[in-house]
């Protein structure tokens, strides 16, 4: 993963009952260092800063290492929100393997302001700083909310299959033969308001398939 460069960092302690098998990277800040490597420590960041390879403001990022793929090696789920203003920027939640993007989500942070319980409702025109706090508390409870279990063979009985399924029926039942005797783990995670996701990875297909989807 590229270095980023970072001007202000805030570092949250995570439950150690929710992120039990997960790993958090965190980054160190003082007058904009290079993050260092990979820490084991059950630490979440967010930070400020640029994206030297894309030449874009970076408002927020979040590390996650674990093994999601079955593969017993471990991979990156990274969050991440580019622009300037917390409420027009674009979120994006990644996932690596082997140094290779095997997934993407994207939306934008407007969506995250929509439903800001346990906040009260934003007022007319607020405060900066109110909204920067309301969605880093938004994107902070992405991983809190995500869930990597055992495959849940129910999605793929009696006709279940995933929505983003080659067309090709041969081609499809394959990849659901596949998900049920190979996959080890199904991911399941929401973001902004009322969208959810279960996905799961194929090893014969080299990519991730939508099991179920709302909203």
């Amino acid at each position: 993963m590229a270095p980023f460069l970072r001007c202000s960092i805030q570092v949250l302690l995570a439950p150690a009952a929710i992120w039990a098998g997960f790993t958090f990277v965190p980054s160190y800040v003082a007058g904009c260092h290079v993050s260092p490597p990979t820490n084991p420590a059950s630490l979440a960041v967010t930070a400020l800063g640029i994206h030297r390879q894309q030449g874009v403001p970076l408002w927020y990022q979040r590390l996650v290492e674990r093994d999601v793929t079955g593969d017993d090696r471990v991979d990156s789920l990274l969050l991440r929100a580019y622009g300037r203003a917390s409420d027009s920027l674009e979120v994006v939640f990644t996932i690596r393997s082997d140094g290779h993007e095997i997934y993407r989500s994207t939306w934008e942070s407007s969506d995250e302001l929509l439903d800001v319980y346990p906040h009260p409702p934003l007022p007319r025109n607020p405060p900066r700083a109110t909204v920067d706090t309301i969605l880093r508390t938004a994107l902070d409870n992405f991983f809190t909310r995500l869930r990597v279990e055992p495959l849940d063979t129910s999605l793929l009985e009696n006709g279940k299959v995933p929505s983003d399924c080659p067309h090709d029926n041969a081609e499809c039942d394959a990849v659901v033969d596949d998900l049920r005797h190979h996959t080890t783990y199904q991911i399941s995670f929401s973001h902004a308001y009322e969208v959810s996701r279960i996905i799961a990875w194929s090893r014969q297909a080299r990519r991730f398939f939508k099991l179920w989807g709302c909203c």
